[in-house]
């Protein structure tokens, strides 16, 4: 929800499927969880492929957002932020990794030539500082901001990524 889906304002929940990775991904939880889902805009070009689920994805969507997932617009504007609970002391560093796992894989790039990744969120500032934190934790490295970019080592990356 924060970095490959959204909430509508009815708590529906829908998430980003952009590749055959991200699908297998959201498929594997999917089924984990017992939830009758579809995809939607597979085909059309220049569009997004999306899950949906099929049955109450509103409770779902209620639960995400209960869990801290935005509702709504997630634009630079909105008060975004990260969960409570990854901020929490007591918060297992594996359930850390795993949602910086899925938001990096959704959202970060690699710059050709150098060994750094990078996201770009068009959020406040908070949430950056929050993201850039997380990413420094769980990742083991130093990050950097500007003003809508984080920077970070793309060789501990991919290490995540492949874990």
């Amino acid at each position: 929800m924060f970095s490959g889906g959204s909430i509508s304002r009815g708590y529906s929940p829908t998430f980003s499927i952009e590749d055959e990775k991200k699908k297998e991904l959201f498929i594997e939880i999917a089924e984990e969880l017992d939830l009758d889902y579809r995809f939607v805009r597979e085909d059309e070009e220049g569009r997004v492929a999306e899950a949906c689920i099929k049955e109450d994805s509103t409770r779902l969507g209620r639960v995400l957002h209960i869990l801290g997932a935005p509702v709504g617009s997630k634009s630079k504007k909105a008060e975004i932020k990260l969960p409570q609970y990854l901020k929490d002391e007591d918060c297992p560093f594996d359930v850390k990794e795993s949602f910086l796992k899925i938001y990096l894989m959704n959202r970060a790039t690699e710059r050709k030539g150098k060994d750094i990744a990078s996201l770009r969120e068009e959020r406040n500032k908070k949430y950056l500082t929050e993201l850039k934190e997380l990413i420094e934790e769980v990742l083991d490295v130093e990050a950097t901001i500007s003003e809508y970019n984080i920077y970070f080592s793309k060789r501990k990356f991919r290490e995540l990524i492949k874990s």
